[in-house]
């Protein structure tokens, strides 16, 4: 049963719409009635509702019945009107005696099954394997990750993901299916119209065909308690399998899982015994706890996964095939799909797939359109399904036959629509098909005196050509680890080696003041990716990894419709975790031989090329030291710190690798990315080009080392007394990073050489990205995680200190048309700021989870644009020595560390002092300290908790 994408309601939908929300009857009282009423000889569903009422009770029907048809009478203009919303959204309506309606529904809520179900996306994911997983929407960090782990297995074994889409298991389960490739159906306690609010976040998944939203309620119902429950036993009844991953002794989780036991599903549940949860008194019930983590994971998710694909085989066997279902496999199905569904393969397979890119098929006579295709080709798809031919009149035919030809058709499949009168359409006489010539247009069936005056004849008038959206900008960002701001031309450096980077400053524009978020690698590039701070994502030090299950700018970016991928330091995962973690960038799981083939997705990148670690750790694992040992493994050595030439002052981590530039990892990355411009090509992108230098060891190649001279380094910054009244852990990390002046002079001369290489870089990719002509519509941002203190006040590389050279990083912008070309912008900026300001950009939706400000006004030159007055720094060290806790505020004048727990702190007056050589501490006024104590105490609560991800009213 189906509703055409027009203007009008398919005649037996709006008699199953009426007959389900008007007659008053339960559903088993409806399913009886229409049995009963087509008995033996299988009477028309239509002839129903234009019955006497001596046919009725001939037909059997008892007075409850008869009266529910009567109404359903009565209302069907109502009704009518109640379906016109969802005919102009494009939602398809499935009735229970059509050949898509899931058999598994039907077989588990037996008579209690909806009589119809509304649908938008993928139809045919309706008689696909599948397995819900459904949990509470306030899960542990356990259960979050065993969901992400099952949903994802279950997505590469092919299965469908089944979930409510509800805020917590649900959510994590849909989304964690899609970033694997895999496919999901959201069944929700609501109406179809009414779900709005994610449309256009899943507009790209439905148009690529990897999502269904099912709901079996009036379009326009909002959401409800009962709603819910009774949506839950419509999640597990289209699953093979029930997968429980958190649930309390009480609640939708509860009581969905002891629905689908009472269903015969078989339903497994996270071991975990806690007694605040009810997982032990499900089990006692029959269902089965899951092992987890445990190397019998792998294995048990591909059991239930064949479990699903053998009950699916045995199930779509009794599929009755019509036109209309054949015709929407057909336009839709992967070859897989059909091949599955009826056995076509070879040539026929291949035209059928490969022709209905440029084929309208709204008839399987079109098929004989496809080139290489004639009379006999349909006449073989008609055998290979064996279907019954269905009839339609003219008066059923879609005013829109292809919805690819108006723009934006696909971002209203779940947009809100203004409800339609419910008035009692005008009768219209049906327009047999020889009498519509190809250029007239139907009548409406309730078409308005004023319309009928406009138009003037039959004919039709010509139809301007649709205004083309906009391509999307793409987005490029190049990140370098630990890069200085002021060793770049564009903010000032005496002697820039940086032309490439200096050129494309020169194109956009400067942030002067931009500030990263924490001085350690790990959380730094996690709030930059996640526009959350610590307290949002949970990474706060290095050695830890992020939460898969947390969405980045990459995964929000994919779900409309990017392609994504990060090449170089990614630093989310440790590189020395043990096995158990499962870290894609622990050297331990590469040493399995795991990561042998893996490319990707990883924390929303559909592609990934990586680096692990700096300097010898780079050698050992990782696609970069795959590449290196299988195709130059003689470089290897040379490229060893063991092999290296040390520096005459003998600090460890400043030395020269001679080796072949062109095998070095900077140009590995730079390689790659515009490997992966070129592949992406004219579609959206965001690449994340990730640079592992300049960060320490300093280890540099002579022919950079060579264009660098002493002489033209700004000198190091000595501030000793800076070091006054600071706890005593903080000279215990400075005594541990203190170079002599000689060293400083060299390792600044190391550093300055790999930022050579690395500006090298950058003009690489960006003259690739110019001879594709992408320049002009690509938002490019450069910046590091943080700074180094190259021996500024005693220090090196990056700790527990929060000075300028470490805290202060570089951002240029360049964006033709939007960012004005050579602009220095002095206003504040932080890291938590670069998820908001960059998807307003291009032109995206903002992430419900980003806590920073979005600050393209500032970039746009806008006048009275929103500005932020301070920044946050942090630094935790909650396991290793020294243990410390610093929480930075940074204005446009002054600086203030708060050292947690210590009577001591750092205060400077940037406008007096901007090398910081004296701390104030000690010396602030009581107003002055509380004034600064209550501004960081704000920006701490604005970023205390992680923003939930709106999912409706659940």
């Amino acid at each position: 049963m189906r509703m055409d994408k027009g203007t009008t309601v398919d005649a037996d939908t709006g008699l199953w719409y009426a007959l389900t929300y008007h007659s008053q009857l339960t559903h088993s009282e409806v399913h009886a009635l229409v049995e009963q009423w087509r008995g033996e000889k299988d009477r028309p569903f239509a002839d129903l509702f234009n019955a006497s009422l001596d046919d009725l009770k001939w037909a059997g029907l008892t007075d409850r019945q008869w009266e529910g048809i009567e109404r359903a009478r009565r209302e069907m203009p109502a009704a009518r009107a109640e379906l016109d919303p969802c005919t102009v959204a494009g939602i398809e309506a499935v009735s229970c005696v059509d050949a898509l309606y899931p058999a598994r529904l039907a077989s588990s809520l037996g008579a209690s099954r909806p009589p119809l179900l509304f649908c938008s996306g993928n139809l045919r994911l309706l008689t696909k394997a599948s397995v819900a997983v459904i949990g509470s929407r306030k899960p542990s960090e356990p259960a979050v990750r065993f969901t992400a782990e099952t949903a994802t297995r279950l997505a590469t074994e092919g299965v469908t993901v089944v979930s409510g889409f509800a805020e917590g298991v649900d959510r994590y389960a849909s989304m964690a299916a899609l970033e694997a490739g895999g496919t999901t159906i959201l069944v929700l306690a609501q109406g179809i119209l009414t779900f709005a609010r994610e449309g256009e976040e899943l507009a790209p998944w439905l148009k690529q065909g990897r999502i269904l939203v099912v709901s079996a309620f009036r379009p326009r119902s909002e959401w409800q308690t009962p709603l819910a429950m009774a949506r839950n036993a419509m999640i597990t009844g289209m699953a093979s399998d029930v997968v429980v991953s958190h649930s309390r002794s009480v609640g939708g989780a509860w009581e969905a899982a002891r629905m689908a036991l009472r269903q015969g599903k078989c339903v497994w549940v996270r071991g975990d015994l806690n007694p605040n949860l009810g997982h032990g008194a499900l089990s006692s019930l029959g269902a089965r706890l899951v092992d987890w983590p445990s190397d019998e994971f792998d294995a048990w998710a591909q059991s239930i996964a064949q479990h699903a694909h053998g009950e699916h085989a045995g199930r779509t066997a009794s599929v009755r095939w019509t036109e209309s279902s054949v015709l929407e496999l057909l336009r839709t199905g992967s070859p897989a799909d059909i091949h599955e569904a009826c056995g076509i393969t070879g040539s026929l397979l291949q035209r059928i797939v490969e022709g209905r890119e440029t084929v309208s098929l709204k008839r399987l006579e079109d098929l004989m359109e496809i080139k290489g295709l004639g009379e006999a080709a349909v006449q073989e798809v008609r055998a290979a399904f064996e279907f019954k031919t269905e009839t339609r009149d003219a008066s059923q035919l879609s005013l829109f036959p292809e919805i690819e030809e108006y723009p934006g058709w696909d971002g209203r499949i779940l947009r809100e629509t203004p409800s339609a009168p419910a008035r009692k359409p005008r009768p219209v006489e049906p327009v047999p098909p020889s009498e519509i010539a190809e250029t007239e247009t139907i009548p409406l069936a309730d078409e308005s005196p004023a319309a009928k005056k406009t138009r003037k004849s039959k004919r039709a008038q010509p139809v301007p050509a649709p205004t083309p959206k906009p391509p999307k900008t793409n987005l490029l960002v190049l990140m370098a680890s630990g890069l200085r701001a002021d060793f770049l031309g564009c903010y000032g450096a005496a002697a820039p080696a940086t032309p490439y980077i200096d050129r494309l400053a020169s194109r956009g524009a400067v942030l002067t003041r931009a500030y990263t978020t924490h001085t350690h690698d790990a959380p730094a590039r996690a709030t930059f990716l996640t526009g959350m701070s610590a307290r949002g994502h949970g990474l706060w030090r290095n050695g830890v990894k992020l939460d898969e299950s947390v969405r980045t700018l990459a995964s929000h970016l994919a779900s409309q419709g990017y392609r994504t991928a990060c090449v170089g330091k990614m630093h989310l995962g440790p590189y020395e975790a043990p096995f158990e973690t499962r870290s894609k960038e622990s050297r331990a799981y590469w040493d399995k031989g795991l990561m042998d083939r893996w490319t990707g997705a990883y924390y929303g990148f559909n592609q990934a090329r990586l680096v692990l670690g700096h300097g010898a750790n780079a050698l050992a694992a990782g696609h970069y030291a795959q590449w290196l040992h299988n195709w130059h493994s003689t470089d290897v050595a040379k490229l060893s710190p063991e092999n290296a030439r040390i520096g005459k002052t003998q600090w460890p981590e400043a030395y020269t690798v001679d080796c072949r530039p062109q095998v070095h990892a900077t140009p590995w990355i730079a390689d790659h990315t515009a490997a992966f411009l070129k592949e992406y090509g004219e579609d959206p992108f965001f690449v994340f080009c990730s640079f592992p230098d300049p960060h320490p060891p300093y280890a540099a190649l002579p022919e950079y080392l060579d264009r660098v001279v002493a002489e033209d380094l700004a000198p190091a910054i000595s501030a000793p007394a800076s070091r006054n009244g600071l706890p005593a852990g903080f000279g215990e990390a400075a005594q541990h990073a203190a170079p002599r002046d000689e060293q400083v002079e060299e390792i600044r001369l190391h550093y300055a050489a790999m930022v050579a290489q690395i500006d090298e870089a950058v003009g690489f990719v960006l003259d690739k990205l110019e001879e594709m002509d992408l320049f002009g519509r690509t938002l490019v941002v450069l910046t590091s995680d943080h700074g180094d203190v190259l021996g500024d006040h005693g220090l090196v590389g990056a700790g527990p200190y929060h000075f300028a050279p470490l805290i202060r990083v570089p951002s240029v912008w360049s964006l033709p048309g939007t960012i004005p070309a050579g602009a220095k912008i002095d206003g504040l900026f932080s890291h938590l700021d670069f998820v908001p300001t960059a998807s307003r950009l291009i032109r995206s939706l903002v992430p419900l989870e980003a806590q920073g400000r979005a600050l393209d006004g500032l970039l746009r030159a806008e006048k009275k644009a929103p500005t932020r007055d301070s920044a946050l720094v942090e630094w935790e060290s909650v396991s290793t020595a020294p243990r410390m806790s610093l929480k930075t505020i940074v204005t446009p004048d002054k600086r203030m560390t708060y050292y947690v727990g210590e009577p001591s702190g750092e205060f400077y007056d940037l406008s007096r002092d901007p090398e910081e050589h004296e701390n104030r501490f000690a010396k602030m006024s009581p107003t002055e300290r509380a004034g600064m104590m209550q501004s960081l105490l704000d920006l701490l609560s604005e970023t205390d908790t992680r923003t939930p991800i709106a999912t409706g009213k659940e």
